[in-house]
């Protein structure tokens, strides 16, 4: 009987892609479910081959690279300490870009911030839910750096710019020989265990620089009483009448984030003698971080209030940031991303042509 993977194969081949003999050795179903690849693999595939009318009509982070030269960046998280610090955010708009990870988009907008870039990673069915309550205008001219083995649902759900990316990392044939061979064009980022990182990765990619992370905690801190390990969410609600304002209001995204469950894994660190709440994959998050910065020269600094992070880079407030590094405006014209809106394609738009040219994706 044919693997899941091979009749994805099949309907790839349909489009006029041609697997090589050699490559299908690569889509044989592993059996250890314990390694990311016997995991994960099946899934990312057959987003591959669906995604395939997509991603390959569609701009990649080639686009991106060394587009930000010098140019001072903000990455933010969703670490509680946000909470505390996204206002001053505001300071920087015009001088400093700002690329948010997908969880992070809603509480950015919700305070009136319009990030930049927003970096996506994770290619479970449920990521779109991240976005799918903000009005479509809000997202028409929004950028949206996405896995290509990302889940369908999850490009569909996003009406703005699209560039795709491969992720790529040693220990997994299927990444390292066969997304390359399907994707040649859009270029790839190392797999870095988690969005925040990859948007990091993202950043050094494009030349930005510092790079200031915010809400990048990797540990919990206490609200109200309680431990938590994300700041506040929000949602947007359409007005109760016609003519009357919709609002942004609190929610909990309980199918992504539920704290509640993760509270059950908490544990207790100790970091060069500071005492820490974090958890195992928290703590691989941050290993995952440290591992980046013994490769690559990545000029880090964290803003992330009482985070983990503070016992291994420079921590400065986000507005001592902008007074260090951002003072001058950014003219136009010095990077592309400002101009992406108008020339990268839009995903929703590429998939109506699809199904206006009747394809099965």
């Amino acid at each position: 009987m044919p693997s899941p993977i091979a009749e994805q194969v099949k309907e790839l081949e349909k489009t006029g892609f041609q697997v090589k003999k050699g490559i299908r050795q690569i889509l044989r179903k592993p059996n250890d479910k314990a390694e990311v690849s016997g995991y994960w693999v099946h899934r990312w595939a057959k987003h591959a081959c669906q995604n395939y009318p997509i991603v390959t009509r569609s701009a990649g982070i080639r686009y991106l690279k060394d587009a930000c030269i010098n140019i001072p960046t903000f990455i933010v998280g969703i670490g509680p300490s946000l909470d505390d610090n996204i206002n001053e955010l505001k300071q920087a708009k015009n001088r400093a870009l700002i690329i948010a990870t997908d969880a992070a988009v809603r509480p950015l907008l919700a305070k009136n911030i319009r990030p930049d870039l927003v970096m996506s990673f994770d290619c479970q069915k449920s990521q779109h839910t991240l976005w799918e309550s903000i009005p479509k205008h809000v997202i028409y001219n929004l950028p949206l750096v996405i896995n290509s083995c990302t889940h369908p649902h999850t490009i569909l759900a996003w009406d703005g710019p699209i560039l795709f990316y491969n992720q790529w990392h040693t220990a997994d044939e299927f990444v390292r020989n066969l997304l390359p061979y399907i994707f040649p064009k859009i270029g790839s980022l190392p797999s870095a265990g988690t969005v925040g990182n990859m948007a990091v990765l993202l950043a050094h990619y494009m030349g930005c620089n510092p790079i200031y992370t915010m809400g990048f905690d990797l540990c919990y801190q206490e609200r109200n009483g309680g431990w938590k390990y994300r700041c506040k969410d929000f949602q947007w609600d359409s007005p109760a009448s016609p003519g009357m304002p919709g609002k942004w209001g609190e929610t909990e995204n309980k199918i992504l984030y539920d704290n509640d469950q993760r509270i059950s894994q908490i544990i207790d660190e100790t970091i060069k003698s500071e005492k820490y709440k974090t958890d195992p994959a928290l703590k691989k998050y941050r290993e995952s971080l440290l591992g980046l910065t013994d490769g690559l020269p990545l000029p880090l600094v964290d803003c992330s209030i009482g985070g983990v992070l503070r016992e291994y880079f420079r921590n400065a407030s986000v507005t001592q940031a902008i007074m260090e590094s951002c003072r001058e405006e950014l003219s136009e014209g010095r990077t592309i991303v400002r101009f992406l809106d108008k020339s990268v394609p839009h995903g929703t738009k590429l998939w109506e042509r699809d199904k206006e040219n009747g394809s099965n994706f």
